[in-house]
């Protein structure tokens, strides 16, 4: 009896975890992380101040450290963000790969590699990321405005290169 209750509020922890912060699987077992790390912490702080290259320092130096495999998602996430904001459409995308590739439930990576989609102008690609990021998070107000936003782009331009063929395109 006291095994399961136990198992049961390990179950109940993880689900809070997952959708304050975050957990993690390791060697050890469950690891819960129940409070952002400051430096991560710091990164968000200074991409909501537009200091992106600065934010860029500290994710940086963030993936030198010994993280876990979540704080890793969120350094390489923030430096996909911090990348977007500056621009470096090539930087961002490998970020936002990299974070995929170590978390790929999380809905806001897509998102983010969908923006730098959009971004470019790779509406198709960008649609696809939303899409997604919608089927984790299918009540995302981000997730839905942003495929709305691409779908729009994608009929505008869609309907100016049926009427005028020397439209740009861009690339990544």
């Amino acid at each position: 009896m006291i095994l399961r209750l136990t198992a049961i509020i390990l179950f109940a922890l993880s689900l809070v975890a997952g959708l304050s912060s975050s957990k993690d699987v390791n060697a050890q077992g469950l690891e819960l992380v129940l409070r952002t790390p400051p430096f991560i912490q710091k990164g968000r702080a200074l991409i909501q101040e537009g200091k992106a290259e600065e934010a860029q320092d500290i994710y940086r130096e963030a993936l030198k450290r010994d993280l876990t495999d979540h704080q890793t998602a969120e350094a390489h996430n923030g430096l996909c963000v911090a990348y977007i904001m500056d621009e470096t459409w090539e930087s961002a995308l490998n970020h936002c790969n990299q974070a995929i590739r170590i978390r790929p439930n999380n809905w806001r990576y897509y998102n983010n590699r969908g923006n730098v989609f959009y971004e470019t102008g790779s509406y198709d690609r960008a649609i696809e990321e939303y899409e997604r990021g919608l089927k984790m998070a299918p009540n995302s107000r981000i997730m839905q405005g942003n495929l709305e936003l691409a779908l729009n782009q994608k009929r505008q331009f869609d309907t100016s290169k049926n009427t005028d063929d020397s439209s740009p395109k861009r690339n990544i």
